[in-house]
């Protein structure tokens, strides 16, 4: 139904981890920058609001806005159920600066995506090697990764997502198994998945309260229009979120 990583045969899934690995070498600079975030993020529970007016919240030692964005609210929903991470990287380079918006199908052939759905390494690769996309690259000086975060605490997640968005302005390459436990606006359970993390709220300072800000390119109604139509623009407790990325059998993130 959505992008079927997780039906790829043993052997596809043993390529994409060789390829995982190697894109890990290639970005063992940014690994050691993210260690570093992951080991100083303690899993602190902000249970009391962070002030008045202009407010910020703590995450492991490091001071944020209270929320923010970013992206300027240019978004498309997928053209086939397998096309999630061309629609991605569609959104993630129409909303810098005045691109173009570029056809799903070309983003798709630059991705060597299959009716099997799209590896995240090569998600990660044309980021860094597209012009379009290699500003972002650029804005936060350092490549994208694929990284790891199965050992993530729920706090560490939510930080590293928050870094990127409110440090450097960049988005995140979502990467979960959409499943209506965590999705309640799916009528049916999906598999792998991509979306672009763009924003963050801690609403009431309690961790399960916290919000992520999103791009979901799966509109289940433009495949069976007697489905509810899902909205591209999403803002859901990030708690979900990060569970969902933790239960795709990769549970890895473009960052």
């Amino acid at each position: 139904m959505i992008d079927h990583a997780s039906t790829m045969s043993l052997d596809e899934r043993a390529s994409t981890d060789r390829r995982e690995l190697e894109d890990a070498a290639a970005g063992i600079e940014k690994f050691v920058q993210l260690e570093e975030l992951r080991l100083s993020a303690n899993p602190v529970s902000i249970d009391a609001p962070a002030g008045s007016v202009g407010a910020r919240a703590v995450i492991g030692g490091h001071t944020y806005p209270e929320s923010g964005g970013i992206l300027q609210g240019r978004v498309s929903e997928q053209e086939t159920t397998y096309w999630c991470g061309p629609t991605t990287l569609q959104m993630m380079a129409w909303n810098y600066g005045s691109h173009a918006k570029v056809a799903q199908s070309t983003w798709a052939t630059r991705l060597n995506t299959t009716t099997a759905g799209t590896a995240i390494t090569d998600m990660v690769r044309v980021i860094n090697n597209n012009g379009q996309l290699s500003k972002w690259v650029t804005q936060q000086d350092s490549n994208y990764v694929t990284l790891n975060i199965g050992s993530y605490t729920y706090a560490q997640w939510y930080q590293l997502n928050v870094n990127h968005y409110s440090t450097w302005s960049t988005p995140v390459v979502l990467h979960p198994i959409l499943l209506k436990k965590y999705y309640p606006y799916l009528d049916d359970n999906g598999s792998g998945h991509f979306q672009l993390g763009r924003g963050w709220d801690f609403e009431s300072h309690k961790t399960d309260s916290w919000q992520l800000k999103y791009y979901e390119p799966w509109n289940q109604q433009r495949f069976n229009p007697s489905e509810p139509f899902i909205p591209r623009k999403q803002k859901r407790w990030a708690k979900n979120s990060y569970l969902a990325n933790k239960e795709h059998f990769q549970h890895n993130i473009g960052v």
